[in-house]
């Protein structure tokens, strides 16, 4: 019995030393998620199935589930630029807002460019975007954490979408989801798919049949920066395809600085740099149809993949968030410094979104704000009425979804540049890997880049755990193996006096009434060792040990 109490010591003893030695070597790499939202250990084995002390107990309410396309690819062509397939992630709604939807195109820039007979490519061709994040999803995971601005699962940051699906559909073709090219185009040592449409499509069909979107009540069609874009070409396509099977789903955009001006600067030429996506994408049937017929008769269709040629034939109701001094169009289409140039820029801004947008649509309106900054401030600015982004949309969408025109079209801020009290403190959407890197890093924007160097969503490791949080683990593991180990010498102490206590008796005995006892205590030890005994009489028995009457 002291070998089998020693065996059991010995192997609680190495557990404590291996479980120490685990925490030592890796003691939080519990970076991927399981089906319940928790964090387990990466490459599989099981593990803890606890989230990291430096991570917010809501994870449940902020992790998305990755869905890729992966039939779509083969049957409708929905290929990012390097033949991977179109992937969204679905964070699900809860309480109220099971049935309400706010569906994200995620921002990244274009790709502008197909020559690539320098060495290296420039770097902002589609050639390069194909080896990145934005032009693949070879290394995506199944799982992101959505979370901050409009996707904040706080009701007090973000009361209007706290509680809704949130789906964050992946950048990944170069052209804000437009192309919709038959051919691949070799480009090097790759064969480059321009498939933009084909996988909004694919998502949108996804969507309605396997996620829940036909049971729609109401959808908010977003996106920042080409995303933002991306919202002003197809948000009556996403209102069709909506409404085929949820008729009385409202359906309204939210775009955020995606109203990009048509502006031919010498240097950064966006004008010639967004047509040609239109052209060599092929994109006359992946915009706005009506747009597009408009200007059929004058062969300049290409007119349609720019907002403000666009806006003038979006009829279902949206709700624009937009810089007058947009950072990233005064420095990469403006191309300038000088603040006359970039109050004359915002000025433009102005007139092209009245007389484009709002003077086209009573339903529209616009937050068009003086600070000097490129996407999400959700909850941070406020316009000149007092109302923050948040606000001006559940008073404007409450009207709406009544069937009433908004009390106001110009929720409006128009101090000149540089304005510093136009901007308050962002919190900053966080779409955050499960590891870091989620996947390779895309090269860096040049100056004057219009490849990777949008400053759209960018995608975030998680902070890394302190030193602190993984010291008190280590602690708390050790102070385990101590209590363990106290508990098996008590054990072995209780019943080596027990078992010298009754060799003891054994030769003490001189009559009959004494062996009866003795006799007794032995049938106690063979009744216990009876496997119908139970667990006390099991008990029993390993603190007894073997009495040889």
């Amino acid at each position: 019995m002291h070998i089998h109490l020693f065996a059991v010591c010995l192997v609680s003893v190495l557990s404590c030393s291996l479980s120490v030695y685990a925490f030592e070597e890796d003691p939080f790499s519990y970076h991927e998620v399981d089906a319940e939202g928790y964090w387990v250990k990466a490459g599989g084995g099981g593990g803890l199935k606890t989230p990291p002390e430096n991570y917010s107990s809501s994870i449940n309410r902020t992790l998305a589930t990755g869905y890729f396309l992966s039939e779509a690819a083969e049957t409708q062509g929905a290929r990012c630029l390097d033949g991977t397939p179109g992937l969204y992630y679905m964070r699900p709604g809860f309480g109220s807002g099971v049935n309400k939807w706010l569906i994200h195109h995620q921002g990244g820039g274009w790709c502008q460019s197909l020559n690539c007979t320098e060495e290296p490519c420039p770097l902002d061709s589609c050639y390069v975007r194909s080896g990145g994040s934005l032009g693949s999803t070879k290394h995506d995971r199944d799982a992101l954490i959505l979370e901050g601005g409009y996707f904040d699962a706080d009701p007090a940051i973000n009361p209007s979408f706290y509680d809704w699906n949130i789906v964050l559909l992946r950048y990944c073709d170069g052209g804000s989801f437009s192309g919709l090219r038959g051919d691949t185009v070799t480009v090097g040592d790759r064969e480059l798919h321009f498939r933009g449409f084909a996988i909004l499509q694919a998502m949108i069909d996804d969507l309605l049949i396997n996620r829940g979107l036909h049971a729609s009540t109401d959808v908010v069609i977003s996106g920042c920066s080409a995303g933002g874009l991306a919202t002003y070409l197809h948000l009556d396509y996403w209102a069709e395809r909506i409404h085929s099977v949820a008729l009385g789903a409202l359906v309204v955009g939210m775009p955020d600085s995606g109203f990009f001006l048509d502006y031919q600067d010498p240097i950064r030429q966006f004008h010639s740099g967004l047509k040609f996506v239109f052209e060599e994408f092929n994109s006359t049937n992946g915009v706005d149809k009506d747009c597009v017929a408009a200007y059929a008769a004058t062969s300049e269709t290409w007119r349609c993949i720019f907002a403000e040629r666009i806006s003038p034939f979006i009829s279902t109701p949206l709700l624009a968030l937009q810089s007058r001094f947009d950072s990233w169009q005064t420095a990469m289409d403006l191309d300038s410094t000088d603040h006359q140039q970039i109050n004359q820029w915002g000025e433009r801004t102005v007139e092209l979104m009245r007389s484009s947008l709002l003077a086209h649509n009573g339903k529209h309106a616009a937050f068009i704000d003086s600070c000097a900054h490129h996407c999400n401030f959700w909850n941070q600015l406020e316009s000149s009425d007092g109302l923050t982004q948040p606000m001006a949309f559940q008073r404007w969408y409450s009207r709406i979804s009544q069937g009433q025109m908004p009390e106001t079209q110009e929720h409006f801020r128009l101090e000149p540049f540089p304005c510093e009290a136009c901007c308050g403190s962002s919190t900053s959407i966080e779409i955050s890997p499960l590891s870091s890197p989620l996947w390779p890093p895309s090269p860096p924007g040049p100056p004057g880049s219009l490849g990777d160097s949008d400053g759209g969503n960018d995608l975030v490791p998680l902070p890394a755990p302190s030193q602190l949080s993984k010291t008190r683990s280590i602690v708390v593991v050790v102070v385990m193996c101590l209590f363990m180990i106290l508990g098996c010498a008590l054990c072995s102490y209780i019943h080596i006096r027990l078992r010298n206590a009754l060799d003891k008796m054994v030769e003490s005995t001189n009559d009959e009434t004494e062996l009866m006892v003795v006799k007794d205590v032995g049938q106690l030890v063979r009744d216990a060792k009876n496997p119908s005994a139970g667990l006390a009489g099991n008990v029993a028995a390993n603190f007894l040990g073997t009495v040889d009457i």
